[in-house]
């Protein structure tokens, strides 16, 4: 959406300031070096239970303040002539109890404004730096069609950024600039759902908010590590992390990073498929494609400049729950409706009727679990498809084909 510049209101002249101890802001000048970086709205971060969602946000500060944070000048390794470096978490502290600010401030320096020009006119989002050569993760639908692209960094200086690709499937892009030494997010390792589960604390960048020109931080935790998202047009996306915020947060631009209590980015949150998912329990539902497939994006966009995702040849849907006792797939799974010709599951024995509730000894519940797991894996890889067949479990071995991505 275009964005809108909302100053706040001067009404009056205001009466001395209370004293620093009695107040819950202080000025830049009375927080040294810590407050003379940039300015940053803090939203608060909703209460959850064990099991179940329970209350709302509690004001952590009043609406629109901000306060002072310092610029980690110094904070990223500088890249050798020739090198790009990237960076993934490893050994990272409990931050449990940390501060938002303090889980954020790593990641500032490394997020970036976007601003898109269209035929639909400009657009503002998030982006983030992942390489110190200057290459960004962003959404697809953010730079869609769009004719140029500026990029703000921190330090406010903008510059031009070219699409490398993209895959509209998960709605993540890759962008460059020109840039050498550059700071770099820290970016979690491995598979994303293994480090996030129920409850997470969360905390969402938004570095285009409508509130105005600076990044706000919003509050979150996890309220489902993996599930299928129905967007307007197009197929569904799968593997999204939901995370439950103040319904504010829906308001805003596309791009979001989403990063985890030890201030490692999780996920980039998408524009796709928020209006349809409302609010639960006074609470808005935020989407992320989460940050290990988004690096398989990039790199598939890097070194073949488009996205092959692994494909299994099989169509179908979740099991009906009054079908499972009879299928003997008490867990669920995945019902094979039909198979493709000459596909690799066909070639492996698979067909209609079948219900795929195992891949490489990892249980397939539903349509999402077998994208998922299926993703973790290469075109050419051979896998160990666990299924069901009147009433009897049996294993076959797939050799996965290449499912091309959009470049």
């Amino acid at each position: 959406m275009p964005f809108e510049d909302h100053p706040e209101d001067d009404d009056g002249e205001p009466g001395p300031p209370l004293p620093p101890e009695d107040r819950l802001w202080r000025h830049p000048s009375e927080l040294g070096a810590a407050g003379r970086g940039q300015r940053i709205e803090l939203v608060t971060r909703p209460a959850t239970g064990r099991l179940w969602l329970v209350g709302v946000l509690a004001a952590l500060l009043g609406a629109g303040a901000t306060v002072g944070i310092l610029t980690a000048a110094g904070a990223f390794d500088a890249s050798t002539p020739g090198t790009a470096v990237e960076r993934v978490a490893t050994g990272l502290p409990d931050a449990n109890e940390a501060q938002t600010l303090d889980i954020a401030e790593p990641v500032l320096p490394a997020v970036v404004r976007l601003e898109t020009w269209g035929p639909e006119g400009m657009r503002q989002g998030t982006a983030v730096i992942v390489r110190d050569d200057g290459v960004l993760l962003c959404t697809s639908d953010l730079v869609d069609g769009v004719e140029r692209i500026d990029a703000q960094l921190q330090d406010g200086t903008v510059l031009t950024a070219e699409l490398v690709g993209r895959d509209r499937g998960s709605d993540v892009a890759v962008l460059k600039v020109d840039g050498a030494g550059l700071p770099v997010a820290v970016l979690r390792e491995g598979r994303t759902t293994d480090h996030l589960a129920f409850g997470d604390a969360t905390v969402l960048i938004d570095a285009a908010p409508d509130a105005g020109p600076t990044p706000a931080l919003i509050e979150g935790f996890v309220s489902e590590a993996s599930r299928r998202v129905e967007r307007d047009q197009g197929e569904p996306m799968y593997g999204m992390l939901q995370v439950s915020t103040r319904p504010r947060a829906n308001d805003t631009g596309t791009g979001r990073l989403l990063i985890d209590d030890a201030g490692a980015v999780v996920g980039i949150v998408s524009g796709r498929g928020q209006d349809a998912a409302g609010a639960e329990d006074g609470l808005a539902l935020q989407f992320a494609t989460p940050i290990d497939h988004a690096r398989r994006v990039l790199d598939d966009v890097l070194d073949d400049g488009r996205v092959s995702e692994p494909q299994l040849g099989v169509v179908g849907g979740d099991v009906d729950p009054g079908d499972a006792e009879r299928l003997n797939a008490r867990n669920g799974g995945m019902y094979v409706e039909s198979v493709d010709d000459g596909g690799p599951a066909a070639a492996a024995g698979l067909t209609s009727g079948d219900v795929i509730v195992g891949v490489d000894g990892e249980t397939v519940t539903d349509l999402n679990d077998l994208v998922v797991l299926l993703r973790g894996h290469r075109p050419g890889d051979t896998v160990a498809v666990t299924y069901v067949r009147d009433a009897e479990e049996d294993v076959a071995l797939a050799v996965l084909a290449t499912k091309g991505g959009l470049p």
